[in-house]
């Protein structure tokens, strides 16, 4: 089982996720909501830990149903979704010092 994650950087709280197996899509939700715990391990490594998530999928009649991840699902996308987060820009945002919001923003509209 492979996971596909559309419009997902690091900031986003929704976004699409398709199940691929045997290079076909299997199915697919949708995060509604996600809270996430980013960090980088002593090697470098990024990781996030899921800290709740919701999710929906749609019936064949495009009615929307809540989808419940199993563990394992959940598990999977942790390992997953490191890949797809500019990590560099992430470690830049985390070394700016909190009282120079203001400023970051003003420029960041150049």
């Amino acid at each position: 089982m492979e996971l596909l994650i559309y419009n997902y950087t690091g900031y986003e709280t929704e976004f699409e996720v398709a199940v691929l197996e045997n290079g076909k899509i299997k199915f697919n939700y949708y995060v509604k909501n996600i809270n996430t715990t980013l960090s980088m391990d002593v090697d470098g490594h990024g990781k996030v830990r899921i800290n709740t998530i919701s999710c929906i999928s749609y019936d064949i009649e495009d009615n929307e149903q809540p989808y419940v991840l199993t563990q394992d699902q959940i598990y999977a996308l942790e390992k997953e979704l490191p890949e797809y987060i500019d990590w560099n820009e992430w470690l830049d945002w985390k070394q700016q010092p909190e009282d120079d919001y203001e400023e970051r923003r003003y420029n960041s509209m150049d």
